[in-house]
Formats: structure tokens, sequence, C-alpha cells
């Protein structure tokens, strides 16, 4: 509790000091908000979108405008918005265009009132009358080829009639005219001549509405123009500097004399982005211009060159930084790097980083506040890390990546007694782990940014556990020797808002991805992880975000103790270690510390005396987790974010179950940096009777607070700080 009070007091102090940065409130009568009535077949939303009167953007709505200390994040986010008679009578004229390209001629459009609230603003009313729709009629496309070329007429065919059966609104027979899917339309036609060798296709289209029928008649006229291929390839060597020419042309990958394809550009363009080495890119067709008016019409070259503008980034770099880990223990650390993007030629990669780290142990954040900090040891962690990439490795597309990484450290699920006892075991490990394996990407420019990636690896897992004091371990703690084949596959559809591939910050689209591991050794088992994410634009500034995870761990020579006993023995709690699945911490559910939910038990091996003050996180052979996020748009830096994450560990694949959803409900924010770093900060709550259905708290054994004694004498359990704060850089998922 007096964690909480320090945590109140630091917050209060900020909220003083930073008080008189808030936004000044502009001259003028402040709007409220802006609604629009009437709209009904077409979303009040994309109405509102298209305006620039509009209301004043709060956080969360106004909800934290009146409240202590939270007020002031409102103050800051505020985006104040002025009432303007000459900007509201454009907004009409904008209203009533954009009912007429959704097929509505009709329409009727009016600003209702401007509405005096007792704040001293203004709610602004915009009145709309739809009418009925334009739906469409006949649709024609006129392609002069059709008798010689049947697989390209029928793929015309193919659109057209997708084009005039759907999307349907409820209770109408055809769909409504669109000028933006009839541009649209017009787009994706030209596309199927273009990757067919008509660098030079052009499609037009008429459109004859008839307003009494409320139908219109739609043609599309194609004009192929000459067959082309592709001529030679255009590179600067002044742009490539020391990137060798032979591994920039195989990523490619056009050859001269073979037919134009304009997506074969576009893959172009994905592949060499995939080479990590520049920072523009711009792959263009040197096609014939089109004569200017008045002069006459240019001959076409057929023999299409491409020219290729690239900016390179260093090839070369050095890094290096410190930091404090602050989660369930304490750590400094500080790490130095080296990257060369060309190493030997050829565009391998090739990185090296070292790092270092000193654990007070076992001293925790609340123990800082409490006051009752206690360090029994200094543990120190070291690590060094080598990875190697090599592009065009069996073909042009196709990576190698190989690494080896030798650590000590300390394992973060190491569980810290309330009173840690004289002959408690630091347990430590000396690791290496390799891998080696290929990467090969395929983009699919037909759905507008589909890529698949596939990673097949081999990789060596070897551990040698010892004791950072003079502690011995328990016999059961042995060498852990673990080879297994890792297979990772991924659908990638992740887009910007523009439809743009964007993994880094989607607003749009869906991640598919798989992975599947066979164990053999000291462990001996197959391990399955299937992921799906998904992100839906709701608003213009707002974007709903969700994932869905699982795993299920089959292990054949271990985990038997896990469902015999409470207490795991030594070897399987050793394995499921490195094996297992965690679930809690910043990149999963976020009101919990790090794997830190789930199964818990006693590690009586860890003390000789047989006895331990606490338990600690086992991990499971089963996992599930679920979560969910609005993100919201505050200004160009700063996105706030409400979630709800739910998720669950079991001891074996027959414990699943949904009576343990550990609900967590938070709110976060996101500050993208001038050095193009995302740092994120997340408040998860960890409610009660969400946690377990039905009870206030978790039962012990599930990470749940412990029990003791009160003045009566009864057992009961003590009330924990049902709050994690995670901070973290780039987006939970």
């Amino acid at each position: 509790m007096r964690f909480l009070w320090r945590i109140a007091r630091l917050a209060v102090l900020w909220a003083v000091a930073g008080g008189c940065a808030a936004k000044p409130i502009p001259k003028g009568r402040l709007i409220r908000r802006v609604d629009v009535i009437g709209a009904e077949k077409v979303p009040a939303g994309d109405v509102e979108d298209g305006l620039a009167t509009t209301g004043t953007r709060r956080i969360l709505g106004g909800a934290l405008e009146k409240l202590p200390v939270l007020g002031l994040i409102d103050a800051y986010t505020v985006d104040y918005a002025v009432y303007d008679r000459l900007v509201l009578e454009r907004d009409l004229l904008r209203v009533r265009r954009l009912y007429h390209a959704r097929g509505f001629y009709d329409v009727e459009v009016r600003a209702g009132r401007v509405v005096e609230l007792p704040s001293g603003e203004v709610r602004v009313e915009i009145a709309v009358h739809e009418g009925l729709p334009v739906s469409l009629g006949r649709v024609e496309v006129d392609y002069p080829d059709r008798a010689t070329k049947p697989d390209i007429n029928d793929e015309l065919l193919d659109l057209i009639e997708e084009y005039q059966s759907e999307p349907k609104a409820s209770g109408e027979a055809r769909p409504r005219f669109d000028e933006e899917r009839f541009d649209a339309m017009k787009s994706k036609l030209a596309g199927v001549l273009a990757d067919e060798g008509y660098a030079y296709v052009e499609v037009t289209g008429t459109v004859d509405i008839d307003l009494p029928r409320r139908k219109a008649d739609v043609r599309f006229t194609i004009a192929p123009g000459p067959y082309c291929t592709f001529g030679y390839l255009e590179l600067d060597p002044d742009q490539l500097g020391a990137i060798p020419r032979s591994t920039v042309v195989g990523a490619i990958a056009i050859e001269p004399n073979t037919t134009y394809s304009a997506s074969k550009l576009e893959i172009a363009q994905y592949a060499l982005a995939d080479l990590q080495v520049f920072g523009s890119i711009e792959v263009i067709a040197l096609r014939t211009k089109p004569a200017a008016p008045g002069e006459p019409r240019a001959e076409l070259a057929t023999r299409i060159p491409v020219k290729v503008n690239l900016q390179p980034v260093k090839l070369q770099e050095i890094n290096g930084g410190v930091g404090l880990e602050i989660g369930s223990l304490i750590d400094g650390h500080g790490s130095v790097g080296y990257a060369n993007r060309n190493f030997l030629g050829g565009l391998r990669r090739l990185s090296a980083t070292l790092e270092g780290s000193v654990i007070p142990f076992p001293l925790t954040l609340e123990d800082v506040f409490d006051g009752d900090a206690q360090v029994t040891d200094v543990v120190p962690e070291a690590g060094v890390r080598i990875d190697l990439r090599q592009p065009g490795f069996l073909e042009r597309r196709t990576s190698l990546l190989a690494s080896a990484e030798g650590k000590i450290y300390l394992p973060r699920t190491t569980s810290i007694p309330d009173i840690v006892p004289d002959d408690y075991t630091i347990v430590g490990y000396r690791e290496f782990d390799g891998a080696v394996g290929v990467e090969r990407k395929f983009h699919f420019t037909e759905l507008q940014g589909f890529s698949i990636d596939t990673r097949p690896f081999m990789r060596l897992q070897a551990a040698e556990p010892f004791a950072y004091n003079d502690q011995e371990l328990d016999p059961a703690y042995r060498r852990v020797l673990i080879p297994y084949l890792d297979w990772t596959v991924a659908w990638d559809m992740r887009k910007d808002r523009d439809g743009r591939p964007d993994p880094a910050d989607p607003e749009l689209g869906f991640h598919l991805s798989l992975n599947t591991q066979f164990a053999f050794g000291s462990a001996f088992d197959v391990r399955l992880r299937p992921e799906v994410r998904v992100y839906v634009p709701i608003a213009k500034r707002v974007v709903l975000a969700g994932k869905w995870a699982s795993g299920y761990l089959f292990g054949l020579n271990y985990g038997e103790s896990l469902s015999e006993s409470p207490n795991p023995d030594a070897r399987d709690q050793q394995l499921l270690s490195f094996r297992g699945f965690f679930s809690g911490g910043p990149y999963s559910n976020r009101g919990y510390g790090y794997r830190d939910l789930g199964p818990h038990a006693e590690l009586l091996f860890l003390s000789s005396s047989g006895s331990r003050d606490g338990l600690a996180p086992i991990g499971g052979f089963g996992m599930w987790e679920v979560s969910g996020e609005v993100r919201f748009l505050l200004t160009d830096t700063l996105i706030g974010v409400t979630f709800l994450d739910a998720s669950d560990v079991v001891r074996t694949l027959n414990d699943f179950r949904l009576t343990h959803p550990h609900l967590s409900p938070g709110v976060g924010m996101r500050y993208s940096s001038p050095l193009g770093i995302k740092l994120r900060l997340d408040l998860g709550v960890r409610v009660p009777y969400l946690q377990h259905a039905g009870r206030r708290h978790l039962a012990p054994e599930e990470g749940g607070p412990p029990f003791e004694r009160d003045d009566a004498g009864d057992l009961v359990q003590k009330g924990d700080v049902p709050l994690a704060l995670n901070l973290a850089i780039g987006e939970a998922f």
C-alpha cells in the first residue's frame, strides 16, 4: 500500500509541475461535437471524416477532463475546434458531393441548426435526406482481342461479374453505383493486361445514369496497346557505392526480353527492401511519354527499360547503450554492438553484440519504495551474440541465416522469497544457442501486399546449470542439450490506412503465423504455437486491433510430475523452463509481471532445508491468449490505448479451461520519438473475480497472494497490489 501512495504522490507532483503547459483555449465559439442526422445508408462516420467542421477532440470522449491528475492528460492532448459559418457552408457542399459519389443523386443536405450549450460551446447538426440510391444496371467490357486472347478475356469477365454482383446492401437487389469502385475497377482491368505484356494499356469508362429507373449502365473500353518486353536495367554505380551490383540485380530478378509485367516491378521493390541496405527504393518502367496536346503521337517503344533509383544506408555502424530493467528483479545493464551490412562483399550482414548486467539479488522495485531493501548477493550476467545473413543463397530471393550466442545469466522466472533462507540456491546457466536456416519471402501483388514468409531452422540449445552462491544444486539439475527443428510460416497482410504494406505500425489487415518445433535430446517433444493478429480501422483516427494465440507442447520424455504432484521435480521444472509456455508481461497479459501468470509451485529443491517462502511460476504444456486494443491518435506523435487482455497457462493439455481468464483491462500511451522508436507505457489491472471466475483472488498455486492468519486465527488471503506497469518498445502486437 505504501508503494501505491508513493506513486500517487509522484503523479500529483508531476501534475503540479506540468500544469502550466496545457493548451491555450482559442478565441471564438468552441464546437463540442458535430452530429450528422439522417445518415443511414451512408455511415455517419464516413460523412464526418470528410468534414472540416469537427468537434473538439478529447481522450476517451472527455472522460478524463474533470478527474484529478488525469485531467492534465486531457489538457495536454485536447484538440479544440472553433465554429466558422463559412467553413460549415463549404462542408455542406462536401457532404452533397460525397453522396453523389456513392450513388445518391437526390440527396438534400442542410445545416439543421447550431445549438448553444450551457458551457458556452455549440453543437452543430447537419441534416441529411438521402433519397434513393442508383444501382448498377448493365455492365459491359469492350476488349478487342477477346477472340485471340481467351485467357485474358476470361479473367476480365470474372472481374466484371464480381463488380456487378458484390457488395449488395441489405434489401437491395444490385450493388449501388459508386465512383470509387468504378475507378478501382478500371485499375483492376488495366492491371490484368499490364501483367501480360501490355505496358501502355488504357481503360476508359462511361456511365449512363437513368434517374427515373435508378440505374447506372456502365461500359469499360480497353485499348491494350502493343505487346511489350523488358529492356535493359539501368543502375547508377554512384548510388550503389560499395554494394555489389550482382546481388542487387539478382534481387530484382527482371530479365531482358521477357514479357513485361507491372507486378514484377512491384515485387522487385519488395525484394530490394528485404536486403535491408536501402533507405529509399524506386523501380520505374521507362515507357514512352504521352505526346503533349497539339503534338503528333510518339511511336511507342515496345522494349521497356527499367530504371532503379536507390539510396543506401550506412553499411557499418557501432552502437551502444545502458539501461535499467525493473521487473521481477532489478538490473543495470549495458551493451555495445557492431553491424556490417556488406561483410566481405555480397551484402552479407554480420552483427555482433556484447552485453553485461549486474543484479542486486533479491532486490525488487517494491522493496525500494517500502524501504525494506536487502541485497544478499550481487549477480553478474554476460553474453555475446553473432548473427550472419547471406542473401542469394541457393536462389536469388532466399537468404541463409546463422547465429551463435553464449551467455551466463539468471533466469527471469526465478521466484524471490519474502525472506531469503541462508541455504537458498541462486541457480544460473552457462548457455550456448546456435541456429542455421533459410528465409524465403513470397510476394503476391494481386492481393496488394500479401506475402508468405517461411523460415526453417535447425537450432541447438546447450545449458549448464550452476550456483551463483556457495550452495549445491539438486542432483536432478543436470546439463541440458536440446537440438530441435524450428519452422515458422507467416501469412502477412498488414497495411497502413492507405493500403500500403506496413508490418511495423499496421492499421488494416491481418497476420497469421504458425511455429512448429520438434526437439530431441534432453527434451523429446513437439511444440506448436499458432497466432492470429487482426487490425480494423473503425474511425478516422481510431484502430481496433486484436490477437489470439495458443500453445501446445507434447512432451514425450518429461512432465509426468506436473500431473502427479503439486510440486514438479527438479528435472521437469528445469526442462519446462526451456520448452514450456508462460504468460504475462508487456507483450502478453499486461496485468501480470513477466512470465508470472499460470501454475505456481514450491521449488523445494532450491533449498537444502526443503522449505521455500513463496511459490514460483513453472510454466505449462498448454496456453491461450486473447487481447483487444482500441488505438486512437491523439497527436502526430502520441497515441492513446485502451486494452483488455485475457490468458491462461495449464499444467497439462488435459487441463484447458475457461474458468481462469485472468482478465486484465488497462490503458496506455505510445510516443513516436524523433529517432523513429515507439515507446510504450501500459498499466494493466487484475480485476477481482475476473481472474478465477467466482473467486476474489487466485489460489496461491495459480499465482495469487498467500494465506495468512488474521486476528481471529483464521487463514485468509492477504490482498496484493493488482497492478502491473509495463514500459516497452513497439506495439504489444
